[in-house]
């Protein structure tokens, strides 16, 4: 089982390495684990280092090295550099500290460009059919799984759960008597 509710720790470097632990601080004061953006704000601060700069003063040569689209790298993650380096320069701009805040003009609209795909129910009554049909193979490193994946891929399909959400169920989520399933610390820390 998958757990992964602790808040992690992570280093901060160069002139703006207090601030960044401020920010951090100030984040998970809010009630935000920040266990992503903490991590992300660490390579940031790592990255300001290869600049002369002022002590707690962010520039915008720095800001711009940033959020420039790396070669190989999607256009949501350029989005998520941008955003939290945004949310850091206005968190030291509200400090009293002088820093460069980027506009979104700068890295263009973000467009997400998923397009779900809704299974028709003879897709499903096949998909569940392959599922029941899973044999045991002894040389697996889950031998149960022939048991177990029918299970899960219900609880999935009926329940809405997201995968980590499903990975996480113990044994005290379920009440069999009442017929509910609890899952808990769920995205935003939330429980339903």
């Amino acid at each position: 089982m998958i757990k992964n509710d602790a808040v992690k720790q992570y280093v901060y470097n160069g002139a703006l390495s207090s601030l960044c632990d401020s920010f951090v601080a100030e984040k998970r004061a809010l009630g935000f684990k920040f266990n992503k953006g903490a991590q992300m704000l660490s390579a940031f601060s790592r990255s300001t280092q290869s600049f002369e700069l002022l002590e707690n003063t962010l520039t915008v040569e720095i800001v711009n090295a940033w959020i420039t689209r790396r070669p190989t790298e999607t256009k949501d993650n350029q989005f998520k550099r941008f955003y939290l380096v945004r949310q850091f320069a206005e968190y030291m701009a509200r400090l009293g500290y002088v820093a460069y805040i980027p506009l979104q003009d700068e890295i263009g609209r973000f467009h997400k460009t998923f397009i779900p795909y809704i299974f028709s129910h003879d897709e499903i009554k096949r998909f569940f059919t392959e599922v029941d049909n899973l044999k045991y193979n002894l040389r697996s490193g889950a031998p149960r799984r022939h048991l177990v994946m029918p299970v899960i891929f219900r609880i999935l399909y009926c329940c809405g759960l997201r995968v980590s959400e499903a990975a996480r169920l113990t044994g005290e989520s379920v009440d069999l008597k009442a017929g509910v399933l609890t899952v808990r610390d769920s995205k935003f820390s939330k429980s339903r």
